[in-house]
Protein backbone atom coordinates (compact mmCIF):
# COMPACT_ATOMS: atom_id res chain seq x y z
CA UNK A 1 0.00 0.00 0.00
CA UNK A 2 2.95 1.92 -0.19
CA UNK A 3 5.35 4.20 -2.65
CA UNK A 4 5.91 2.07 -5.42
CA UNK A 5 9.74 2.88 -6.83
CA UNK A 6 11.25 -0.43 -7.92
CA UNK A 7 10.14 -1.74 -11.30
CA UNK A 8 9.71 -5.25 -10.05
CA UNK A 9 7.25 -3.80 -7.33
CA UNK A 10 4.98 -2.03 -9.96
CA UNK A 11 5.32 -5.24 -12.71
CA UNK A 12 4.00 -7.24 -9.21
CA UNK A 13 0.81 -4.69 -8.65
CA UNK A 14 0.38 -5.42 -12.73
CA UNK A 15 0.56 -9.05 -12.68
CA UNK A 16 -2.20 -8.88 -10.26
CA UNK A 17 -4.83 -8.66 -13.08
CA UNK A 18 -2.85 -10.47 -16.20
CA UNK A 19 -0.50 -13.68 -16.00
CA UNK A 20 1.07 -12.27 -19.14
CA UNK A 21 4.60 -10.86 -17.94
CA UNK A 22 4.95 -9.10 -21.85
CA UNK A 23 1.25 -7.58 -21.13
CA UNK A 24 1.88 -6.66 -17.40
CA UNK A 25 4.63 -4.54 -19.00
CA UNK A 26 2.55 -2.91 -21.64
CA UNK A 27 -0.19 -2.10 -18.98
CA UNK A 28 2.83 -0.20 -16.97
CA UNK A 29 4.11 1.47 -20.14
CA UNK A 30 0.17 2.72 -20.97
CA UNK A 31 -0.53 3.99 -17.27
CA UNK A 32 2.68 6.08 -17.36
CA UNK A 33 2.57 6.97 -20.93
CA UNK A 34 -0.83 8.19 -20.26
CA UNK A 35 0.18 10.31 -16.81
CA UNK A 36 3.02 11.97 -19.10
CA UNK A 37 0.22 12.85 -21.92
CA UNK A 38 -2.04 14.15 -19.82
CA UNK A 39 0.63 16.42 -18.27
CA UNK A 40 2.25 17.83 -21.41
CA UNK A 41 -1.38 18.57 -22.41
CA UNK A 42 -2.27 20.60 -19.46
CA UNK A 43 1.23 22.85 -19.88
CA UNK A 44 -0.04 23.96 -23.46
CA UNK A 45 -4.07 24.55 -21.84
CA UNK A 46 -5.39 21.84 -23.20
CA UNK A 47 -7.72 21.25 -20.48
CA UNK A 48 -11.74 20.59 -20.08
CA UNK A 49 -11.65 24.47 -18.71
CA UNK A 50 -9.51 27.41 -19.23
CA UNK A 51 -7.19 27.87 -16.15
CA UNK A 52 -5.11 30.77 -14.93
CA UNK A 53 -1.11 30.49 -15.96
CA UNK A 54 0.20 29.61 -12.56
CA UNK A 55 2.04 26.40 -10.85
CA UNK A 56 -0.26 23.87 -10.65
CA UNK A 57 -0.91 20.56 -8.26
CA UNK A 58 -2.39 17.66 -10.86
CA UNK A 59 -3.56 14.00 -9.26
CA UNK A 60 -4.46 10.98 -11.61
CA UNK A 61 -6.30 8.15 -10.05
CA UNK A 62 -5.95 5.60 -12.78
CA UNK A 63 -7.09 2.10 -12.32
CA UNK A 64 -4.90 -0.86 -13.57
CA UNK A 65 -7.54 -2.96 -14.98
CA UNK A 66 -8.75 -0.40 -17.05
CA UNK A 67 -5.48 -1.29 -19.28
CA UNK A 68 -5.51 -4.77 -19.80
CA UNK A 69 -7.67 -5.41 -22.88
CA UNK A 70 -9.53 -8.50 -21.32
CA UNK A 71 -11.82 -6.53 -18.99
CA UNK A 72 -14.31 -3.45 -19.73
CA UNK A 73 -16.26 -1.81 -17.70
CA UNK A 74 -19.74 0.09 -17.73
CA UNK A 75 -19.65 3.19 -15.88
CA UNK A 76 -22.80 4.80 -14.64
CA UNK A 77 -21.54 8.60 -14.49
CA UNK A 78 -25.37 9.88 -13.71
CA UNK A 79 -24.36 8.55 -9.97
CA UNK A 80 -21.88 10.66 -9.71
CA UNK A 81 -23.52 13.47 -11.79
CA UNK A 82 -26.83 13.28 -9.17
CA UNK A 83 -24.21 14.03 -6.07
CA UNK A 84 -21.25 16.34 -7.46
CA UNK A 85 -20.49 16.99 -4.05
CA UNK A 86 -18.39 14.00 -3.95
CA UNK A 87 -16.57 14.88 -6.71
CA UNK A 88 -15.41 18.45 -5.51
CA UNK A 89 -12.74 19.57 -7.09
CA UNK A 90 -9.46 20.45 -4.32
CA UNK A 91 -9.42 23.78 -2.43
CA UNK A 92 -13.19 24.73 -3.78
CA UNK A 93 -16.05 25.41 -1.51
CA UNK A 94 -18.44 25.68 -4.20
CA UNK A 95 -18.02 24.42 -8.10
CA UNK A 96 -20.21 24.00 -11.62
CA UNK A 97 -20.26 20.79 -13.19
CA UNK A 98 -21.34 19.60 -16.79
CA UNK A 99 -21.13 16.33 -18.80
CA UNK A 100 -18.31 16.29 -21.41
CA UNK A 101 -17.08 14.24 -24.41
CA UNK A 102 -14.46 12.53 -22.30
CA UNK A 103 -16.96 12.27 -19.09
CA UNK A 104 -18.11 14.46 -16.57
CA UNK A 105 -16.05 17.61 -14.83
CA UNK A 106 -16.63 19.84 -11.89
CA UNK A 107 -14.86 22.98 -12.06
CA UNK A 108 -14.55 26.77 -10.42
CA UNK A 109 -15.44 29.41 -12.64
CA UNK A 110 -14.47 33.10 -11.83
CA UNK A 111 -16.22 36.26 -13.21
CA UNK A 112 -13.50 36.07 -16.77
CA UNK A 113 -14.74 32.72 -17.57
CA UNK A 114 -11.68 30.98 -15.82
CA UNK A 115 -10.74 27.95 -13.21
CA UNK A 116 -8.53 27.50 -10.71
CA UNK A 117 -9.70 24.04 -10.08
CA UNK A 118 -11.08 21.36 -12.04
CA UNK A 119 -11.68 17.19 -11.96
CA UNK A 120 -12.70 15.21 -14.86
CA UNK A 121 -14.02 11.70 -14.42
CA UNK A 122 -13.31 9.83 -17.68
CA UNK A 123 -15.68 7.72 -19.13
CA UNK A 124 -13.12 4.64 -18.70
CA UNK A 125 -13.06 5.65 -14.84
CA UNK A 126 -9.43 7.68 -14.50
CA UNK A 127 -9.83 10.49 -12.33
CA UNK A 128 -7.55 13.94 -13.30
CA UNK A 129 -7.67 16.61 -10.16
CA UNK A 130 -6.27 20.22 -11.25
CA UNK A 131 -5.78 23.06 -8.82
CA UNK A 132 -3.94 26.41 -9.32
CA UNK A 133 -4.68 28.19 -6.43
CA UNK A 134 -2.45 26.90 -3.56
CA UNK A 135 0.79 27.71 -5.32
CA UNK A 136 -0.29 31.21 -6.73
CA UNK A 137 2.41 34.00 -5.78
CA UNK A 138 -0.26 37.00 -5.20
CA UNK A 139 -1.42 34.29 -2.58
CA UNK A 140 2.17 34.71 -0.47
CA UNK A 141 3.26 37.98 -1.00
CA UNK A 142 4.39 37.44 -4.41
CA UNK A 143 6.67 34.46 -3.00
CA UNK A 144 7.22 31.24 -5.27
CA UNK A 145 6.21 29.25 -1.87
CA UNK A 146 4.55 25.66 -1.32
CA UNK A 147 2.07 26.32 1.60
CA UNK A 148 3.44 23.25 3.92
CA UNK A 149 0.34 22.47 6.21
CA UNK A 150 -2.38 23.69 3.26
CA UNK A 151 -1.93 21.38 0.23
CA UNK A 152 -0.92 18.30 2.43
CA UNK A 153 -4.55 19.14 4.27
CA UNK A 154 -6.57 19.35 0.75
CA UNK A 155 -4.66 16.44 -1.18
CA UNK A 156 -5.51 14.03 2.28
CA UNK A 157 -9.08 15.61 2.35
CA UNK A 158 -9.44 15.32 -1.68
CA UNK A 159 -7.76 11.77 -2.31
CA UNK A 160 -10.85 10.17 0.33
CA UNK A 161 -13.51 11.73 -2.00
CA UNK A 162 -12.04 10.13 -5.43
CA UNK A 163 -11.59 7.26 -3.63
CA UNK A 164 -15.17 7.29 -2.76
CA UNK A 165 -16.10 7.47 -6.00
CA UNK A 166 -14.28 5.35 -7.86
CA UNK A 167 -15.69 2.72 -5.07
CA UNK A 168 -19.30 3.74 -6.11
CA UNK A 169 -18.51 2.87 -9.56
CA UNK A 170 -17.30 -0.60 -8.63
CA UNK A 171 -13.94 0.00 -9.62
CA UNK A 172 -11.75 -2.85 -9.07
CA UNK A 173 -8.67 -2.70 -7.64
CA UNK A 174 -5.23 -1.70 -7.54
CA UNK A 175 -5.95 1.97 -8.50
CA UNK A 176 -2.32 3.52 -9.46
CA UNK A 177 -2.11 7.62 -7.81
CA UNK A 178 0.16 10.17 -10.20
CA UNK A 179 1.21 13.28 -8.08
CA UNK A 180 2.79 16.05 -10.39
CA UNK A 181 3.60 19.75 -9.52
CA UNK A 182 3.62 21.54 -12.66
CA UNK A 183 5.76 25.22 -13.52
CA UNK A 184 7.28 25.03 -9.45
CA UNK A 185 11.03 25.66 -10.29
CA UNK A 186 12.20 28.23 -8.24
CA UNK A 187 9.92 27.25 -5.35
CA UNK A 188 10.35 26.32 -1.70
CA UNK A 189 8.80 24.86 1.32
CA UNK A 190 6.72 27.82 3.44
CA UNK A 191 7.80 26.82 6.85
CA UNK A 192 8.64 28.21 9.85
CA UNK A 193 12.46 28.50 10.18
CA UNK A 194 12.83 28.78 13.93
CA UNK A 195 10.30 26.39 14.86
CA UNK A 196 12.04 23.44 12.75
CA UNK A 197 15.68 24.84 12.89
CA UNK A 198 15.77 26.07 9.22
CA UNK A 199 19.30 28.14 8.34
CA UNK A 200 19.37 27.47 4.99
CA UNK A 201 15.87 27.77 1.96
CA UNK A 202 16.21 25.86 -0.97
CA UNK A 203 13.94 26.00 -4.07
CA UNK A 204 12.77 23.34 -6.59
CA UNK A 205 15.53 22.92 -9.51
CA UNK A 206 13.12 22.03 -12.00
CA UNK A 207 9.49 22.95 -13.85
CA UNK A 208 7.86 19.57 -13.43
CA UNK A 209 7.32 17.30 -10.68
CA UNK A 210 6.98 14.16 -11.54
CA UNK A 211 6.33 12.11 -8.65
CA UNK A 212 6.83 8.07 -8.25
CA UNK A 213 3.21 6.37 -8.56
CA UNK A 214 1.50 5.02 -4.96
CA UNK A 215 -0.41 1.72 -5.79
CA UNK A 216 -3.59 1.13 -3.50
CA UNK A 217 -4.97 -2.21 -2.93
CA UNK A 218 -7.61 -1.81 -0.41
CA UNK A 219 -10.28 1.21 0.10
CA UNK A 220 -9.76 0.97 3.61
CA UNK A 221 -6.84 3.38 3.09
CA UNK A 222 -5.96 5.83 5.55
CA UNK A 223 -5.01 8.63 2.69
CA UNK A 224 -2.58 10.94 5.12
CA UNK A 225 -0.20 7.65 5.54
CA UNK A 226 -0.83 6.83 1.77
CA UNK A 227 0.00 10.12 0.58
CA UNK A 228 3.20 10.91 2.89
CA UNK A 229 5.99 9.01 0.66
CA UNK A 230 4.65 11.89 -1.91
CA UNK A 231 5.07 14.56 0.43
CA UNK A 232 8.25 13.11 1.49
CA UNK A 233 9.36 13.56 -2.49
CA UNK A 234 8.20 17.34 -2.23
CA UNK A 235 10.10 17.89 0.98
CA UNK A 236 12.91 16.59 -0.29
CA UNK A 237 12.57 18.17 -3.52
CA UNK A 238 12.89 21.42 -1.15
CA UNK A 239 16.24 20.34 0.66
CA UNK A 240 14.15 18.87 3.49
CA UNK A 241 14.26 15.14 5.08
CA UNK A 242 10.86 14.76 4.92
CA UNK A 243 7.47 16.96 5.40
CA UNK A 244 7.91 17.68 9.02
CA UNK A 245 4.16 18.00 9.58
CA UNK A 246 4.26 14.27 10.29
CA UNK A 247 5.70 12.94 13.98
CA UNK A 248 8.82 11.09 14.06
CA UNK A 249 6.41 8.25 14.50
CA UNK A 250 4.76 8.54 11.67
CA UNK A 251 1.59 9.90 12.82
Amino acid sequence: MGLIRSESSVMKICESVTSDGEEAIRIVERIRRFRKNRISKILVNETPVPLYDTAKIVIHLIPVILFHPAQRYEYKISQIASHSNEMKPINCSGHNQRYNFDGFLTYSRDQDGRSQSYVQLFNNGIIEAVEGLLLKPHHNDGKLLIPSIAYENELIKSLYNYLYILKKLNVELPVFIFLTLVGVQGYSMDVNRTSFSIDEIYTIDRDILLIPEIAIESYGIIAKDILRPCFDSIWNACGHSGSVNYADTGE
